[in-house]
């Protein structure tokens, strides 16, 4: 059963880089959220820049701020250790919350949610530098209305997941820096031909 769901992984991320030169931060969340079943705004794309992560994905987060590396933060910490973790009670772990309430596109007419239970795992390039975070949360008033709890085969699948990102988020742009240009990410053939 780990090996289809490996599998699954590796061959829905390769799919959707192989068969498309331009992917958006937009194009990947919703996939992962497919895949671990929970709203596309219940996956975290953050990328590192300098000290700090940002967010590229939910697009809102991305102009609320930036979360330094020395701080308590769960992302800053996953990107430091360079370990994976998940856990099935967030609400009790120290975390800043400040990104919990900002109101996402599809929660327009409600209130924010919150982060019941989360994984959270370091992109990490070949060369073995961090590069981003890739978060997976279930979101709801209680535990029991989040949904099922996260196991040991969800969080390495989070982590391939993960590696499996690292090579396409060097190639990232984050919104601010490029404000009318919409967020991409590309393989390297096609960012070459337009070099």
């Amino acid at each position: 059963m780990i090996m289809t769901t490996r599998n699954q992984t590796q061959e829905g991320l390769e799919a959707i880089t192989a068969t498309r030169p331009l992917l958006t931060p937009e194009s990947v969340c919703y996939h992962l959220a497919e895949l671990f079943k929970v709203r596309p705004t219940e996956v975290g794309l953050l990328q590192m820049q300098g000290a700090v992560l940002r967010f590229v994905f939910p697009r809102e987060l991305a102009h609320v701020g930036s979360i330094p590396l020395n701080s308590n933060a769960v992302a800053a910490r996953i990107a430091r250790t360079q370990r994976a973790e998940l856990f099935n009670d967030f609400v009790k772990v120290p975390h800043w919350s400040i990104f919990e309430s900002v109101r996402l596109h599809d929660a327009e007419k409600t209130a924010p949610m919150v982060i019941q239970k989360l994984m959270s795992a370091p992109i990490v390039a070949r060369s073995g530098v961090v590069v981003g975070v890739l978060q997976i949360s279930r979101k709801g008033a209680t535990r029991q209305e989040a949904g099922p709890d996260f196991g040991a085969d969800d969080l390495q699948r989070l982590k391939l997941a993960a590696a499996q990102i690292a090579p396409i988020m060097l190639l990232l742009t984050v919104p601010d820096q490029m404000p009318r240009q919409k967020l991409s990410f590309c393989n390297q053939a096609a960012e070459q031909k337009r070099v």
